[in-house]
């Protein structure tokens, strides 16, 4: 699957065709994972201990994780890792990791990615992610916040 460019842009605004996002299926990532893993490997520091950067493609490999990645020129400059969870009554799409540079030129793309969900049947997308998102999610709700606390201390 791939995630169609946007070729329209604000008004006034040139339109710059040089991003493109793309899909990479499971049996992919292995060859694009060199490219990927710096991007990814600062988005773990978020993650509370849970997961390592290496786990993700373990997860993307096994079909758990789905992989989208955006090219400026061929190059790869940011990739997102995303899942779909479903709860009792609804499916959603859940971007669990996304990291990489040009954000002015890939974020865009959300609209094309909210497409992507409702292609599969989801009614919603969900982020995990730092506080900072905020800014950038404006017309996202922040529904409710993770709040965590490291107990093994108390197992010495």
């Amino acid at each position: 699957m791939r995630v169609q460019n946007i070729k329209q842009g604000k008004e006034g605004e040139p339109v710059d065709d040089s991003c493109k996002i793309f899909y990479i299926h499971a049996d992919k990532a292995t060859k694009v994972w060199p490219q990927i893993y710096p991007l990814l490997d600062k988005c773990h520091r978020y993650s509370n201990g849970e997961i390592e950067t290496q786990d993700f493609l373990d997860m993307i490999v096994e079909g758990n994780m789905h992989l989208y990645i955006a090219t400026v020129d061929e190059v790869i400059i940011a990739a997102m890792l995303a899942e779909f969870v479903m709860y009792p009554r609804k499916k959603i799409m859940r971007i669990v990791a996304i990291g990489g540079e040009g954000m002015d030129k890939w974020m865009k793309f959300f609209p094309d990615l909210e497409a992507t969900a409702l292609s599969v049947g989801c009614t919603g997308l969900e982020a995990w992610g730092r506080k900072g998102w905020e800014r950038i999610l404006k017309d996202w709700d922040s529904t409710y916040t993770v709040y965590t606390k490291d107990i093994k201390h108390r197992l010495q």
